[in-house]
Formats: structure tokens, sequence, C-alpha cells
């Protein structure tokens, strides 16, 4: 109930704070000059950019009130915050250009792999979180796979991956 309070007071304010400050498209974007989009009646030109932050300000301030501290909260906030200031950088590239480019891919996925890396040794180094990362289970089998050394490598490997693999846009 907070997040969407928040959301329903904050919203109105922040979208005509971006219009004010002139955060919109006013590009054509790749969907567009490709053409083949029937369905796209309405041009995003003039559309306010940069929503999500309301979104990660509404889940952080919620969190930060309603959530219970610990390690896999502070860690998905630390995610979050990082990964929208990946999108805020690539957002505001966007409209300082007027154009739909923004930062280039290989840096996006750069700074979602060092992130995942982060957190994956992060999570194994932390006395608390360490089995969930140097014990590896497999479906249908009672015992772990791997662990002790070689289970901390592949488990390392396997979270940073999963947290790599997880699709993210500009926000």
């Amino acid at each position: 109930m907070t997040a969407l309070l928040l959301s329903w007071w904050l919203g109105p304010r922040l979208i005509l704070w971006l219009k004010r400050l002139k955060f919109g498209q006013e590009y054509t974007d790749r969907a567009e000059v490709a053409g083949g989009l029937p369905a796209r009646i309405l041009s995003k030109e003039g559309t306010p950019t940069m929503g999500g932050l309301m979104i990660v300000l509404v889940l952080d301030v919620t969190a930060l009130v309603w959530a219970q501290w610990n390690t896999q909260v502070l860690l998905a906030l630390l995610s979050i915050v990082v990964l929208c200031g990946l999108g805020f950088i690539d957002d505001y590239a966007k409209i300082t250009r007027q154009n739909s480019e923004g930062i280039r891919e290989f840096i996006k996925l750069w700074v979602q792999g060092a992130l995942a890396l982060f957190t994956a040794v992060y999570l194994w180094r932390l006395p608390a979180t360490t089995t969930l990362i140097s014990e590896v289970m497999v479906p249908f089998y009672k015992y772990p796979v791997a662990t002790g050394s070689a289970g901390a490598v592949i488990g390392v490997l396997l979270t940073a991956c999963a947290m790599w693999a997880v699709p993210t846009r500009s926000i």
C-alpha cells in the first residue's frame, strides 16, 4: 500500500517536472524508423523519459520503511540502484544527443557483469550466506553435487551468470 500511495502522489509531480526539464523523447526511435509497426499510431515524441526513476525511488523508500534488513535486501537495493544509474546515464545520453543511441551495449554488459560478480563473491564470502553459493544442488537429487572450493567456484560462476542473464533495459 505504501508503494501504491507513494506512486500515486509522486507520479504526476515527477512527470510534470520531467516535462518542464524537457526530458522527453524529441527524436524518432529505431522502431519507428524501421517501420512495420502499424499498431503504433501515436509517436513517442515529447513523451517524458526516465519514469523508472519514480519506480526505483518508490521501491527504495518502501523497502527502507518496511523491509526487515538482511544481506539479501541490501544487495537487492544496491543492484537496483546501480542498474537504475546505468539506465539514467543511458537515457541522459539519448536525450543530450537527441537520437536513440545511448551507452554502448558492451559497457552495459560489463557493468551488469561486474555487479553480478560482486554480488556472487560477496554472498560467498559472507558467513551467513556462504552455503547459498558453495553448495551446488541440482533438482531431484538429495545431496549437493559440489561442495567446498569446487562448489564455491561453480556457485559463484552460476550466481554471476544467473544475475547477468536477467534482461535489463534503460530506466
